[in-house]
């Protein structure tokens, strides 16, 4: 989980990028974790 918070906040620093795309195979239930540690939520209008 540290390691895909590292990564999505080293790419929302990339300029151009307006988004990921988060996939958690077969650990479909941390998903969540992740994206409110990396600052996800809440997603912009």
């Amino acid at each position: 989980i540290k390691i895909a918070v590292e990564q999505i906040q080293q790419v929302r620093e990339i300029e151009g990028v307006a988004g990921i795309h988060l996939m958690a195979i077969e650990w479909e239930e941390r998903v969540p974790e992740i994206v409110k540690a990396a600052g996800l939520l809440p997603r912009p209008q």
